[in-house]
């Protein structure tokens, strides 16, 4: 039993103390546990206390409420309409600050950061799990980036772990396609740690909060995963199509044009066709971003491209009003991009995005602590 519960952000979070281990359940299960600005604004503050109070002494294990999702992404619908006011300029800023911050947990404090990423995990969800030092996936998780079929970008941190993937040019591939990934493929994508029945999660989670220390997580963990993993569904044809044609390309017009050339015409243009529908104006962007982000050693560095890129996709184009508006407003699905073809995005737009300094100021994060990703 807890020693104690907190409930915030109006019941959105629920904190369970057990001691060594802190138990958090994301609470919004009817909206797949999508991360709201309050919710950030209610993370930091404990994350501050536990490595303040409890350096090396607890172990952080975060969980989605119910069946269908660990976190289905930020609450993009209140960032398309700045509900309430000041999201969009704040939320990037926290969500990105407590990205950080797990992912400087057991460098800076000694705390191993457990994500149990069963069920739909997406955009925010990736970022409050993967720079973790933990991340326990299932045959229900379904992890996917498709920020840039809503005219955004991979962000949370995705210009880090999405360029050091397990295979040459998979990061790129599911940054600009939005396809998903699921159960094992997790794993051996190097986006999940460990792979667990999904059965055996409840049993798991049990065993989690009766730590001692934590030191003892890692043998936990172990003696719950699956002896066996179905392989990953991706063969070797598919996985030598993706590092052809997403890993050497500098522009997306390089993409499209190695994937018209392919011997497999079916699945070269199964995967145009699901880049063609992303705003072109992403679809560019997120390219330079992981080429970018596939240099860079510092995250901090990372985040400070990261919030200028998110700045610019909420002040210099409509596509992420449009996005939204098409996809989950709407739902029609019928989102009119401008411009409206990659052809039409000058180089010079760009490089707006990476050169424009916020009005708001840009993201200061100290830059001496976690260096490159652990995937």
């Amino acid at each position: 039993m807890a020693k104690s519960l907190r409930t915030l952000a109006e019941g959105a979070l629920l904190v369970e103390d057990f001691g060594v281990t802190k138990l958090i359940t994301l609470n919004r299960e009817k909206a797949l546990n999508a991360l709201t600005w309050p919710m950030v604004k209610a993370l930091q503050p404990l994350y501050d206390e536990w490595q303040r109070i409890q350096k090396g002494a607890c172990a952080i294990v975060m969980r989605g409420a119910g069946k269908k999702a660990f976190c289905a992404g930020g609450d993009v619908v209140g960032l398309a309409r700045d509900d309430p006011p000041g999201t969009r300029v704040h939320f990037f800023k926290e969500e990105y600050t407590l990205n950080y911050t797990i992912g400087n947990l057991m460098k800076q404090s000694g705390i191993p950061h457990i994500a149990i990423l069963d069920g739909i995990t997406m955009g925010g969800g990736v970022g409050l799990s993967l720079h973790g030092s933990h991340r326990v996936c299932t045959e229900a998780t379904m992890l996917a980036m498709p920020e840039c079929a809503l005219g955004l970008f991979p962000d949370v941190g995705g210009s880090i772990f999405l360029p050091r993937l397990s295979h040459p040019g998979l990061g790129e591939y599911f940054a600009l396609t939005g396809r998903r990934l699921k159960g094992a493929d997790v794993k051996h994508a190097g986006m999940g740690t460990h792979f667990v029945p999904r059965d055996s999660v409840p049993d798991l989670v049990n065993s989690l909060t009766q730590l001692s220390s934590p030191n003892s997580v890692d043998s936990v963990i172990k003696s719950f995963v699956a002896p066996t993993i179905p392989e990953f569904s991706l063969d070797d044809a598919t996985l030598q199509l993706i590092k052809t044609c997403f890993s050497v390309p500098q522009k997306i017009e390089d993409v499209l044009n190695a994937l018209s050339r392919e011997m497999d015409q079916e699945l070269s243009n199964s995967i145009m066709r699901d880049i063609l529908k992303a705003s072109p104006t992403s679809l560019k962007v997120t390219l330079e971003q992981l080429r970018r982000g596939a240099k860079m050693t510092d995250t901090a560095e990372n985040y400070h491209m990261e919030y200028r890129l998110s700045q610019g996709f909420m002040n210099l184009t409509d596509d992420f009003n449009e996005g939204v508006r098409a996809t989950l407003l709407d739902k029609t699905n019928d989102p009119r991009w401008k411009p409206s073809s990659v052809a039409q995005v000058q180089e010079s737009f760009v490089s707006k995005f990476f050169d424009t300094a916020p009005a708001s100021g840009d993201l200061k994060l100290p830059s001496s602590s976690s260096t490159t990703s652990r995937l």
